[in-house]
């Protein structure tokens, strides 16, 4: 990876976790999380997530109330919370329809599942547009309105300093511009789901072969 590749990769994750302010309701003198200041020489995606995690403090929870049939609703309206804080061990509870919570105690089982049904549903919101495995950004402007692009790139973040998966379901393209490891962002014309573009395309991509 490329010093500047390193860099840029370093930022994302770092604008991502930092700076968090804290309610009221949190542990005290904790209003103000500033990520430290450090050299990004050389720099990893595998030293980044590790010093990340490093810093997720048990002592604290970030509760998240979730039901199997909507997660995505749940996940966002914790997400969103202003105590919301990335370094708090994630705590889970699954609930029913009538919003009773199911029984058991989350030992790392319900946040696992978790996570990983909140990757799952990633892959249909609307700030992801392509081919199933191999998902791009596109812009909506209703997305944009509402922060969601912010918010899905914060709850990929979480789901992958936590422990949890990351989003298999991204292009290759894209993955490589987001962890710095290649500044070629040509797509594929297969890759294009509006049909009517996708077909004039090719018809002009095979004019030029002749």
């Amino acid at each position: 990876m490329s010093s500047e590749g390193q860099n840029h990769f370093y930022r994302n994750y770092t604008n991502v976790y930092a700076p968090i302010i804290v309610d009221s309701d949190s542990e005290p003198d904790e209003y103000l999380m500033q990520f430290p200041e450090q050299s990004t020489d050389n720099v990893t995606a595998a030293d980044i997530i590790s010093e990340l995690s490093a810093m997720i403090t048990s002592s604290s929870l970030s509760r998240f109330n979730i039901n199997r049939a909507n997660v995505w609703d749940g996940a966002q309206r914790s997400f969103k919370r202003a105590s919301f804080n990335p370094f708090n061990e994630i705590f889970v509870k699954f609930t029913d329809d009538e919003g009773q919570a199911e029984d058991g105690v989350d030992n790392g089982g319900p946040k696992r599942e978790f996570l990983s049904l909140l990757m799952n549903c990633l892959r249909t919101r609307r700030v992801f547009d392509g081919p199933e495995e191999r998902k791009f950004i596109t812009f909506d402007s209703e997305a944009a309105k509402n922060d969601e692009y912010f918010l899905v790139g914060r709850m990929i973040a979480t789901s992958v300093v936590h422990g949890g998966p990351g989003p298999q379901f991204l292009s290759e393209k894209l993955y490589q511009h987001l962890t710095g490891t290649s500044t070629n962002t040509e797509g594929k014309i297969e890759d294009i789901t509006d049909n009517t573009m996708r077909a004039s395309l090719i018809e002009i991509s095979s004019a030029g072969v002749h």
